[in-house]
């Protein structure tokens, strides 16, 4: 950089050039991601049964995977430097959405949360001067919601605004660019899962299976609202990792959308 390897070739001292450059550029991804599209590099994760269900059908889901999975998602949450969930799963589940294994390196927190639902009891609020944390909603819940706007503002937390006629993802991603975030873990639910594959925001997924079986019409899976028709447009991953996790598997990959456009910068 700034002419550095000019400067060692003059001084005639060799110089080789593409050393574990592919290794370099992996460690690298997230930065070089941030620096080309002015976004994070953003990855979903999920856990599922065998019969692609994240929950039964009366919510409950402690726990789908087994405690090497989880352990696995810690160590990811470590790595992101932000983690987004929509306020659905803040309302069912309750979490702190922090790296248990190193509070050092809790992610920044994003709820999307267009109608303020958001609850000042949660953990989310109750901990939001010691995790920073964005709450992303919509101008008309915002002033008709003032006095829970001030409420948690004082409690730490900052307010984004993403009008109804822009597109969702491309107008909040590069906000959380500037906001420090230059890699995004989406942890669900299914609306959110759905709402991004659909977008073709997302730039690699964390797919954990367990070997359960659940059933239940009304049993949530990973990715909802209206999904990829037809068929064809189905998203294949690419460069699949499998990994065995303890009784669980973990599939891993880049997704390929049906535009062919290159999202990994």
């Amino acid at each position: 950089a700034g002419g550095g390897v000019r400067r060692l070739e003059e001084a005639n001292i060799p110089v080789t050039l593409g050393v574990a450059q592919e290794k370099c550029e992996a460690q690298n991804i997230f930065f070089r991601h941030l620096i080309a599209t002015k976004r994070p590099y953003v990855a979903q994760k999920y856990a599922m049964t065998l019969d692609g269900k994240i929950a039964a059908s009366d919510g409950s889901s402690k726990w789908v995977t087994g405690e090497v999975s989880r352990a696995h998602v810690q160590e990811l949450r470590r790595q992101y430097s932000g983690i987004l969930v929509g306020i659905g799963t803040v309302l069912a589940d309750d979490p702190l959405l922090t790296c248990r294994i190193d509070p050092a390196a809790n992610p920044k927190r994003v709820i999307c949360d267009n109608h303020l639902r958001i609850p000042h009891a949660s953990q989310i609020v109750r901990t939001a001067k010691d995790v920073q944390t964005f709450v992303v909603c919509r101008p008309q819940a915002r002033l008709a919601e003032q006095e829970k706007c001030r409420a948690l503002t004082e409690a730490g937390i900052e307010l984004i605004e993403i009008n109804e006629d822009v597109s969702y993802w491309d107008t909040l991603l590069p906000i959380l660019g500037k906001k420090g975030i230059d890699s995004l873990l989406i942890e669900g639910g299914g609306e959110i899962h759905g709402s991004c594959l659909k977008a073709h925001a997302s730039n690699y997924i964390f797919a954990y299976l367990a070997p359960k079986l659940v059933g239940g019409k009304q049993a949530p899976s990973p990715i909802e609202g209206p999904g990829l028709t037809p068929i064809n447009q189905a998203v294949q991953l690419a460069n699949l990792e499998l990994t065995k996790l303890g009784e669980d598997y973990l599939f891993a990959g880049v997704p390929k959308y049906s535009d062919n456009i290159d999202r990994n910068h």
